[in-house]
């Protein structure tokens, strides 16, 4: 946040002082490092001197930005709803690649909700995967570790809002 002088106004009598502040910022989402939305707003003000001019148009600046973000944040939550959420997905104990695919699949015929499954990475038995989802992290979580999912039964180890650790057992 930058406020800046701009000069006298003159038209508005003696001492007026002319002022401009710049906010600008960005979310990012903590989970997986994704930006959610950046801005930028410049807003102006007029008062009698520098510091009171200065402080004026950062209030206005500060609004207009709060807003532009709000705005932006929203839309892209509710295009990220409407999409499925983007979840990432570590699973632990995996013994084989073949067991890694063999649980992909079976994330994707047994879990509601599944709409996509993609693996990242699999490496010294633990598998990275990103998987879209209808319905949330913890839905999901609950309904991994309820069900026998084929041959396979798992164990949730920990979740946030846009990540599960899973243990794989069989």
């Amino acid at each position: 946040m930058v406020a800046t002088s701009r000069g006298e106004l003159p038209d508005l009598g003696p001492g007026w002082r002319s002022c401009a502040a710049t906010t600008s910022g960005r979310a990012v989402n903590t989970d997986n490092g994704d930006i959610l939305s950046t801005a930028e707003t410049t807003q102006g003000a007029a008062q009698i001197d520098d510091p009171t001019c200065g402080k004026e148009a950062i209030k206005k600046a500060s609004r207009a930005f709060a807003q532009e973000m709000i705005k932006k944040i929203a839309a892209r939550w509710t295009k990220d709803v409407s999409a499925g959420n983007d979840v990432h997905v570590t699973v632990r104990k995996v013994p084989s690649f073949r067991t890694a695919s063999d649980f992909r699949s079976a994330l994707t015929h047994h879990v509601r909700g599944v709409r996509n499954v993609s693996q990242r990475s699999f490496a010294s038995g633990t598998q990275e995967l990103d998987v879209t989802l209808r319905g949330s992290t913890e839905e999901f979580a609950q309904e991994v570790e309820a069900k026998k999912l084929g041959k396979f039964s798992v164990r949730v180890l920990g979740l946030t809002a846009n990540t599960v650790d899973l243990e794989l057992g069989q």
